[in-house]
């Protein structure tokens, strides 16, 4: 877990009304992009205490920058720079080849160069330089604190600038990842086109490349990652909304009221979280809709067909029957019922009493004959009785079977019709009223049947026919719309479900954005402080003061807001500063970022930065860099002399190389100031001071060459010791360890100052110890120009790394 992870983690646990889900959110984020082992993560170290930077890559500092063929430079020529904390001003005029240096130092490390960023090809011509056939070089050597030198190599085989081969050599971990990813982090190169840019360019760029370095990288890709499961989580909201306006719209440009699914599915979409399971049934059709011209369409197209030949055969049937029981009933009457009646009373009273007179008439005899005679007439008259019965009883079935023909007017027919059937429908209608309205006679019944039939029959084959097509249409048009009202209830039930998870995620995000301003301006805090502090120097005259810096505002709308004020008023810092005022602004704030202690670079370069700053500034600028110089390697390319100038009248310990060109672009560097020489100008001129008293010479003289020498020494036991891999934490304890001016040349010569004075033909060396030792205490005993000659000799030796 990352000491981000934890900090974070510690705030969560200290928010009480965090919802438990929301924080398992936020610690599910931090996890996600936390850097896998052995990778380096995302921004380079945490400004949070220890020489983090330097642990990474042992620091790094310049040594020595050779460059053929490049730029303003023909042919091969070395810049060879203090490795170690210093301040080091190389001077030239415009046009000298001291930007060439410049230049060639921020392609080798970056690839590329500010002033040639985003612009058109044409800035890439003449890159080349015009007097050397020799193929272009820039090699840059790096002292590693606490490790070996590196060498960084760009060759070009061609005048295509992207034809550069880059190479590296030496055991160190300068140019792997996390080094690469410090140059974008801890930029340690401002030229002056970027001088002019950093408070011009957008506030998202000044607040990215402040936050950066903060530490707090992971925090943003955290943010990130929580806004991007959001967008996935809302996704489904979002297709859900998308496609609920787009169906809706379609859905009220096809509703013509004729096709009640659309003014349902209408109705159900208007609420933000539709009914999925009524639209997956109006989209299936799984259920009916009462009351929809659908319903009564179908009901049409699957109107019962007349079976006319069944129709006729009862129609027919029936006819036959009614001819049948007439027939019959001419044989057989009521009257021979009645008679047949008496017939068998007569028989019955025979069977039991005998041959008798005629019951019924009283004159005839009724005897065995005649009860034959009777027997034979009734069995005729059952016969005949029988056939009226069955006559009748067909009768009876054949009226059943021509009025079941006849069925009432079916609902469909008297329901609201869809205008593309109520004419055949209104037809069909009159047809069936007409059927329905049967006779009750039997004869006019079965005309009934076959007059109405044809008509009827031909009315309801146009009215499923019409219905038909018209539902055909109304399906055609209703199904790739319910195709989409079912995959919109798929949206639905999508949307509902995600956004739980969604509510938990955006909460998070909220709080962890929330958290993510308060911590970059917690940590931001030591950076505003220092470029406050920076301004303070800077700003010299000024009446606008810089109170510090915050970042505010997310994504499109971050920025670094300046708290300033113009005399003693609250006022836009940017808004009222004058050009000079901007640069050395720019600076403030460029400063602090490339000298953080997370940094790997110890070294800071900086191209023409006093370009329009006034000499009140300049000398303000002086004692910034003398500052920093104390812990960095501070290089400075000025074409302005009023930088070397200043750096010359101060007492700050600086080293000025001067760059010339001759002819045909040969350029040479000149050390023409080192502190050990300035100090010895100081005190050749304090020698040549006609009004100053000889005791006062003889007193302030040898304080003076006692500086010379230990700057000479400084310099070559820091170069030494630097070079040999002792890290520079070591090399300035052991300098400042040693308090005496013989323990510090002892240091520079790598062993006894005493011993080393005394080597034989090197008198002068244990002259000019003595000067610079007892001589501050007791005064100078000899002549001055003897011990200021001797003191430039010592130096000369020290300088040489003469033994």
């Amino acid at each position: 877990m990352s000491e981000l992870t934890e900090l974070v983690g510690r705030r969560l646990d200290e928010d009480p009304g965090l919802d438990e889900s929301v924080r398992l959110s936020v610690r599910g984020a931090l996890d996600a992009v936390d850097s896998p082992e052995g990778e380096p993560p995302n921004d380079v170290s945490a400004p949070t205490g220890g020489d983090a930077g330097t642990d990474a890559t042992g620091g790094v500092y310049l040594d020595r920058i050779t460059v053929r063929s490049f730029r303003g430079i023909g042919r091969e020529t070395h810049l060879e720079i203090p490795a170690g904390p210093g301040l080091t001003v190389v001077s030239g005029r415009n046009g000298s080849g001291k930007s060439s240096f410049a230049e060639a130092l921020e392609v080798a490390l970056t690839g590329t160069t500010y002033r040639w960023r985003n612009r058109s090809a044409q800035w890439l011509g003449p890159w080349r330089n015009l007097h050397c056939d020799a193929s272009p070089r820039v090699e840059v050597q790096l002292q590693v604190d606490g490790g070996d030198k590196a060498l960084l190599v760009n060759e070009w085989t061609s005048d295509d600038f992207d034809s550069r081969s880059t190479a590296l050599t030496g055991d160190t971990d300068v140019g792997n990842a996390l080094w690469e990813s410090a140059l974008e982090t801890f930029r340690p190169l401002l030229t002056y086109e970027e001088l002019g840019q950093v408070l011009s360019a957008r506030p998202s760029e000044l607040y990215d490349a402040l936050s950066t370095v903060l530490g707090l990288g992971q925090l943003a890709d955290a943010i990130k990652h929580l806004d991007s499961e959001r967008k996935r989580l809302e996704q489904p909201a979002r297709a859900l909304k998308q496609s609920r306006g787009d169906l809706l719209t379609t859905l009220r440009a096809h509703d013509d009221g004729t096709d009640q699914r659309i003014t349902q599915a209408v109705t159900l979409l208007r609420r933000t979280l539709p009914d999925t399971a009524a639209l997956r049934t109006l989209a299936t059709g799984t259920a009916a809709t009462p009351g929809t011209g659908i319903t009564t369409l179908r009901a049409l197209a699957s109107l019962n067909s007349l079976d006319a030949p069944a129709a006729e055969a009862a129609a027919a049937e029936l006819r036959a029957a009614v001819a049948s029981c007439a027939q019959v009933a001419d044989e057989a009457s009521v009257a021979l019922q009645r008679r047949l009646t008496v017939i068998r009373a007569a028989l019955m009273a025979h069977q039991h009493d005998g041959d008798m007179a005629c019951p019924v008439c009283g004159v005839g005899t009724l005897d065995a004959g005649q009860a034959s005679v009777l027997r034979t007439e009734a069995d005729d008259a059952d016969a005949a009785l029988g056939r009226l019965a069955a006559a009748t009883s067909r009768l009876e079935r054949a009226r059943a079977a021509a009025r079941a023909v006849i069925h009432g007017v079916p609902a469909a027919l008297s329901a609201a019709a869809d205008s593309a059937v109520e004419r055949v429908r209104d037809t069909t209608l009159r047809a069936w009223r007409a059927w329905a309205d049967a006779p009750p006679d039997d004869l006019e019944l079965a005309d009934h049947i076959t007059t109405h039939l044809p008509g009827l029959a031909t009315s309801v084959a146009h009215v499923r026919a019409a219905a038909a097509s018209a539902l055909t249409a109304r399906d055609d048009s209703w199904a790739p719309l319910a195709s989409r009202v079912g995959s919109l209830a798929d949206l639905a039930d999508d949307a509902a479900a995600a956004k739980p998870d969604a509510d938990h995620v955006k909460a998070a995000l909220s709080w962890l954005k929330a958290n993510d301003q308060t911590l970059k301006n917690e940590r931001l805090a030591p950076i505003s402080e220092h470029a406050a502090r920076i301004w303070e120097l800077l700003r010299q005259e000024s009446n606008v003061e810089i109170a510090g810096l915050s970042l505010s505002g997310t994504a499109t709308r971050r920025r670094v807001t300046i708290d300033a004020t113009v005399d003693g008023t609250d006022a836009s810092g940017i808004a009222v500063l004058s050009q000079g005022e901007l640069h050395a602004l720019s600076l403030a704030l460029f400063l602090p970022r490339a000298t953080m202690e997370a940094s790997p670079f110890r070294f800071v370069v900086l191209d023409d930065p006093v370009q329009a700053m006034d000499p009140a500034k300049v000398d303000g600028l002086v004692e910034v860099l003398a500052e920093i110089a104390e812990t960095r390697q501070v290089v400075v390319f000025s074409h302005d002399d009023r930088l070397a100038a200043a750096v010359r009248r101060s007492s700050v310990r600086a080293t000025v190389l001067e760059v010339t060109r001759g002819t045909s672009s040969a350029i040479d560097v000149v050390n023409t100031y080192t502190p050990a020489r300035r100090f010895l100008q100081d005190a050749r001129a304090l020698c040549k001071d006609p009004g100053l008293p000889a005791p006062t010479l003889r007193k302030v003289l040898p304080g003076m060459l006692r500086l010379a020498v230990e700057a000479a020494a400084r310099d070559r036991y820091f170069a030494v010791a630097l070079a040999n891999g002792v890290p520079h934490r070591v090399v300035e304890r052991d300098w400042e360890g040693a308090y005496r001016t013989r323990e510090r040349v002892g240091l520079a010569v790598g062993g006894d100052a005493t011993a080393w004075s005394r080597a034989p033909g090197h008198g002068y060396r244990r002259a000019a110890l003595g000067v610079a030792g007892a001589g501050v205490h007791d005064g100078l005993q000899g002549p001055a120009e003897s011990a200021l000659d001797a003191v430039r000799k010592t130096i000369e030796d020290l300088v040489g790394g003469i033994r």
